[in-house]
């Protein structure tokens, strides 16, 4: 046998392992995840379903809503007001758009329409063996959260409406008069029939929104649950003002870099636009990279809500 014909079989012969190594991971990754069974009973049952109808929707103009005081069971209508900012985020005209004036305000419970764009993969070694783009329209679903505190709510986001476990996300925030904090939250993607199931509850809860905002603060969590430890540094960069259904809203852009070690680990880049109007982001930004059983992930995400419930 020549020196060539060596060197040829050799070329052809190391893809094709990698190849079969790849496929066994993938295999076995996939047998692994689709045997651990996905639990959505914190916070409630029903996955991204209000616990009652909702309203039938009356004008095509209804009325832009507010954070929900906690002692009052409506919302007040916003000013109309144009907000710039300067490079340091502080609004030049002094009549913006604030939180209510209630210790507490909560978001409205409903069905928040979404505009995605985002992409996501998994890969074995160098083979990369699913990768799916997110629908570009699904919906958010707040609820109140079962079996929670009074104050505490769901957030869930099934990207691909209608295929239950392609890749939904529910997360609980509970609100108090200094801050959101997150508590737990649960994500499940399916790609090529390969289901990656991850899921923490959160000790201490994590510190998302510092009440009062004030552009320039930072803070820093640590902490998580027993697969996943996190380190996160927030910061209040600027304020910034969105056009949704034609009404200009304050939001404050919050980013939040974050690490993490344990069964799963790598990083994770979210930017909030947050709303105090709202008592809730309308925008938010999400990357992020890990590696969890054999195999690396990443993703990429924008979300944006483009209408009141």
């Amino acid at each position: 046998m020549s020196l060539l014909t060596r060197l040829t079989r050799k070329r052809v012969w190391v893809p094709v392992v990698v190849l079969a190594v790849g496929i066994a991971g993938f295999q076995g990754y996939g047998a692994y995840t689709r045997s651990k069974p996905v639990d959505y009973s914190r916070g409630g049952s029903d996955f991204a379903a209000l616990p009652s109808p909702t309203p039938t929707p009356g004008t095509s103009q209804a009325p832009v809503p507010t954070a929900v005081p906690l002692t009052t069971s409506t919302a007040t209508s916003l000013p109309r007001v144009e907000v710039t900012t300067t490079p340091t985020g502080q609004a030049t005209n002094q009549a913006v758009l604030t939180a209510p004036k209630s210790p507490l305000a909560v978001p409205a419970v409903g069905t928040y329409p979404l505009a995605v764009q985002g992409e996501e993969k998994v890969q074995f070694g160098p083979v990369s063996f699913c990768n799916q783009t997110l629908p570009t329209s699904t919906h958010l679903v707040v609820k109140k959260a079962a079996g929670e505190s009074g104050t505490s709510y769901d957030f869930d986001v099934p990207f691909f409406p209608n295929q239950s476990g392609q890749h939904d996300e529910r997360h609980i925030y509970r609100y108090t008069p200094t801050a959101v904090l997150l508590d737990y939250e649960i994500a499940t993607v399916t790609c090529q029939g390969v289901r990656q199931s991850s899921e923490t509850s959160f000790t201490p809860e994590q510190k998302r929104v510092e009440i009062p905002l004030r552009v320039g603060a930072s803070w820093h969590n640590h902490g998580g649950g027993a697969d996943r430890t996190e380190d996160a540094t927030t910061k209040v960069l600027r304020t910034e003002v969105l056009r949704l259904q034609g009404r200009s809203v304050l939001t404050y852009v919050i980013e939040t870099t974050t690490s993490f070690t344990g069964g799963e680990s790598g990083t994770r880049d979210q930017t909030w636009w947050y709303a105090p109007s709202w008592a809730m982001p309308i925008k938010w930004h999400e990357k992020q990279s890990g590696h969890r059983s054999g195999a690396s992930y990443s993703g990429d995400i924008t979300a944006t809500v483009l209408a009141h419930p």
